[in-house]
């Protein structure tokens, strides 16, 4: 069966309802694409950034549940993202191809795609983190390091997010 990536493709006689023709329209990114976007998604998972930061902060000092449940309050964050690119209030992908289907639909497949990259990774910094933790929180003293370190991410954090306001010009 030969796909087509748009009804412009499609031969003068398939176009007609109930046609024989084995011909379909392209609906979905292929799967060069769907890897490529995977493997550019990791690359930007693997690097630790605020939200890591935050679970494995969160992790260290609560434990492995802590870490879990602020891992899916940050994917249900960029569930809302993938959300916005779907209705058009976000920037395209540069991996939509409009004339592969609907481009709310691939955005959806993407944008889940990232998202289940991003629960593995975060998942385990927290349960690393987790386990860490338990050993480190048995100490009284490092406790107490701890609950500081903690203050100072999450100072970081807020005064990080603060500052990346767009900045306007007089």
């Amino acid at each position: 069966m030969r796909v087509f990536r748009n009804r412009a493709e499609l031969p003068e006689h398939a176009h007609s309802v109930g046609d024989e023709t084995s011909a379909s329209i392209a609906t979905m990114p292929d799967v060069s694409t769907l890897l490529l976007f995977a493997v550019a998604s990791f690359a930007l998972i693997a690097i630790p950034g605020p939200s890591v930061l935050y679970i494995v902060t969160r992790s260290l000092e609560r434990g492995r549940r802590a870490g879990l449940v602020s891992m899916l309050g940050v994917e249900a964050g960029a569930l809302v993202h993938v959300a916005a690119a779907a209705l058009g209030l976000s920037a395209l992908p540069q991996f939509v191809d409009p004339g592969r289907g609907p481009v709310a639909l691939q955005i959806g497949v993407l944008g889940l795609l990232f998202v289940a990259l991003a629960v593995v990774s975060d998942s385990a910094y927290a349960f690393a983190a987790g386990g860490v933790g338990e050993r480190l929180r048995g100490s009284e003293r490092v406790r107490r390091w701890l609950d500081r370190v903690s203050g100072g991410v999450y100072l970081a954090l807020g005064a990080t997010a603060a500052l990346a306001g767009e900045r306007r010009h007089a």
